[in-house]
């Protein structure tokens, strides 16, 4: 069984993918975050993640995404997390054997947690930009379960 987790910049992806890897019950399975991957891949060319997505451009950057996700797409027992953009047709038709979980988290709060970070060029959108890509994207994650805690985590994942 697979699952990865969904939601904007500054939802708490990474934070809950980390308590989740601290539950015995998992174990056995791989936990990757998907941003963190990437930027360990080509840690050696790049500063940051956010300097390689300044560097490299949003499009070269969603392909890395697709080329990691592709790569992951086959393997098993894994639980990842994804980058709040990572989702889109190509993307969801990979991970359509997966159980997705959207970590549900307002746009205020997503703004709170991310506003002062430079590792993250959206954030140079400003804030209405912001909360406008967070409601065009709303539609992906809603497609999948619904947990804001790890405790429903555990609740999705009991079978």
């Amino acid at each position: 069984m697979n699952y990865f987790i969904c939601g904007f910049s500054g939802a708490g992806k990474s934070y809950l993918l980390k308590q989740i890897e601290l539950e015995h019950k998992f174990q056995n399975y791989h936990f990757i975050d998907l941003d963190f991957l990437i930027d360990q891949k080509y840690a050696t060319e790049f500063d940051s993640l956010g300097s390689m997505i300044e560097k490299i451009g949003m499009d070269a950057f969603r392909m890395m995404e697709f080329n990691e996700i592709k790569d992951l797409a086959s393997k098993t027992n894994i639980i990842l997390a994804l980058g709040a953009g990572a989702l889109n047709p190509k993307t969801q038709e990979l991970l359509k054997s997966w159980t997705g979980l959207w970590l549900a988290t307002d746009f205020d709060t997503c703004f709170e947690r991310i506003k002062n970070d430079s590792n993250r060029p959206l954030v140079k959108l400003g804030k209405d930009k912001l909360k406008e890509l967070y409601n065009e994207r709303l539609s992906i994650y809603q497609q999948y379960q619904t947990v804001s805690n790890l405790n429903q985590v555990l609740e999705i994942t009991k079978s």
